[in-house]
């Protein structure tokens, strides 16, 4: 049974708590769980990518806008295409409310 110990700490945080205790958290692909420096989460993502429209010139904002509105509105089309053809209007409903 020592190969399991050693896939299980493998995949826990190598990072310590504030009592010295080893973290019992799932660590990322760095060895480090999100609260000790592991992959940011989608929050942080979100942030960034709020941070950086904000810092656009009018010309950029609009440029993004504009493709921003013809992804949404492929979405739609796609979203009618798939109902016509399998009729299932309630799938329909759950692409949309993403």
């Amino acid at each position: 049974m020592q190969g399991m110990s050693s896939v299980r700490d493998s995949m826990q945080c190598q990072g310590l708590t504030k009592s010295g205790q080893q973290c019992r958290n799932q660590a990322t692909s760095n060895g480090f769980c999100h609260i000790h420096g592991g992959l940011p989460s989608r929050n942080v993502a979100r942030r960034e990518s709020q941070r950086a429209y904000v810092n656009m010139t009018p010309e950029q904002k609009a440029e993004h806008d504009h493709f921003a509105m013809g992804c949404m509105f492929m979405v739609i089309v796609l979203a009618l295409i798939f109902g016509l053809l399998t009729g299932d209007w309630h799938g329909v409903g759950k692409w949309l409310s993403r």
